[in-house]
């Protein structure tokens, strides 16, 4: 049984997992060495210090903290990550240079303890617009263009067992792993990443670079954007007599992928109200510490609303999504048309079934208001006149009249043909 465990351990101990290794937004002030990076030359000579941070739109780290700042001839530094002995590390950072600049190296990966061998040495032009890759310590003849004081985002791509140094320059966020990068080499095979490093060698140097990232995978150092869904995008009829509100409650269902799990709130517009369980109604309402899984939300037309139609957006925000997602609703208060007649003396309606106009005519010359309502509820006509109606954009169908004169009403059954 002793060797089944064993057995198993060895198994598990031997897959890749895909994880970030080390991520460092510069999220204090100082000296970097007081922040967790180690000296492993000139060390208390022209510290590494931090500076104000970069910003590229979409990237993980924009935006976060400080930035380290190299701008002189002294101290370099390493921060140390768990050794990758196989598999792919990513590591991605944004970087603002200057026109004005000293040839050199700046940055280099490293053994998981820092010795004076270096790996994968980025370099950078005096005019501060071309970066190249090389493993030793002679600057690569060509190099990939950038844009001096513009923030770029860099990412190395080393496979440990190959050897293969692949370097990508982006202006913009990418959306997919590129096939082709903007330099390659082949460094020796199977050497081991444990650390990366930054280097000060010359007081005209000047790079700052910010929001590093660590990883095994490209998805990790670039994971897919947070995204809510809400179907269906549109909710109508939530409509209810006068006097005889809310409306019947109709549900919507919100789901999620790639959250980061804090809440998720669902406003309602105004004039109508949300609910998690279908019977406690308010204006908001919280899914708590969101994970995605698909939940009903319940949306109603609130009571007591005068006679109108009503339309807004539910806006649904959290989860990590930068947009708000909306769902547009809609309802209608009608008119009671079983309101009790008051009898308008020698009321004629016709001709009845209608084509193009209705007259209506009473013993009174005074104005009448005449409504439509269609067989829902809903009404489709609202005018006032002394005899004619035109009900020429009316559907054919079934229609109930209700008649408003002089303070008194009454309802008659009409026929559109």
């Amino acid at each position: 049984m002793k060797k089944i465990y064993t057995l198993i351990a060895l198994a598990v101990s031997s897959l890749g997992f895909s994880q970030v290794l080390l991520t460092d937004d510069f999220n204090y002030t100082g000296d970097l060495t007081a922040n967790g990076w180690t000296a492993h030359s000139g060390s208390g000579t022209q510290s590494i210090d931090t500076t104000t941070g970069l910003t590229f739109t979409g990237y993980t780290g924009s935006g976060i903290g400080n930035a380290a700042n190299l701008d002189n001839n002294g101290e370099d530094v390493n921060k140390t990550f768990t050794a990758q002995t196989t598999g792919t590390v990513y590591i991605a950072f944004m970087l603002q240079t200057n026109a004005t600049n000293s040839a050199g190296y700046f940055l280099n990966l490293g053994p998981a303890t820092m010795t004076s061998t270096f790996y994968a040495r980025l370099f950078i032009n005096a005019t501060g617009d071309g970066i190249g890759i090389s493993e030793g310590s002679t600057a690569p003849t060509t190099l990939v263009p950038i844009s001096a004081t513009a923030t770029q985002l860099v990412v190395i791509k080393r496979d440990i067992v190959t050897g293969v140094t692949d370097l990508h320059v982006f202006s913009t966020l990418p959306t997919t792993e590129p096939t082709t990068a903007g330099q390659t080499y082949t460094a020796p095979a199977n050497i081991a990443i444990g650390s990366i490093a930054l280097r000060q060698y010359n007081a005209s140097q000047k790079q700052i670079v910010d929001g590093i990232r660590v990883a095994n995978s490209w998805t990790d150092i670039f994971p897919a954007p947070a995204e809510l869904t809400v179907t269906p995008t549109a909710i109508t009829a939530l409509d209810y007599v006068e006097n005889n509100g809310p409306s019947a409650s109709q549900s919507f269902e919100v789901s999620g992928e790639n959250l980061d799990d804090t809440d998720v709130v669902v406003t309602a517009p105004a004039d109508f109200e949300v609910s998690l369980d279908d019977t406690t109604f308010t204006s908001t309402v919280t899914l708590t510490a969101f994970d995605g899984t698909a939940t009903d939300v319940y949306i109603r037309l609130a009571t007591g609303l005068a006679l109108n139609t009503y339309t807004g957006d539910v806006e649904i925000n959290g989860g990590g999504i930068t947009t708000p997602i909306t769902i547009t609703v809609s309802g209608e208060v009608t008119k009671d048309l079983s309101t009790k007649e008051n009898n308008i003396e020698g009321l004629n309606i016709f001709p009845n079934p209608a084509n193009d106009v209705l007259n209506i005519t009473s013993n009174s010359t005074a104005d009448k208001n005449v409504q439509l309502f269609d067989l829902t509820g809903k009404k489709v006509l609202d005018v006032t006149t002394v005899s004619t109606v035109n009900v020429s954009t009316l559907k054919a169908g079934i229609y109930v009249a209700k008649i408003n004169e002089a303070g008194k009403t009454a309802t008659r059954k009409v026929i559109i043909k």
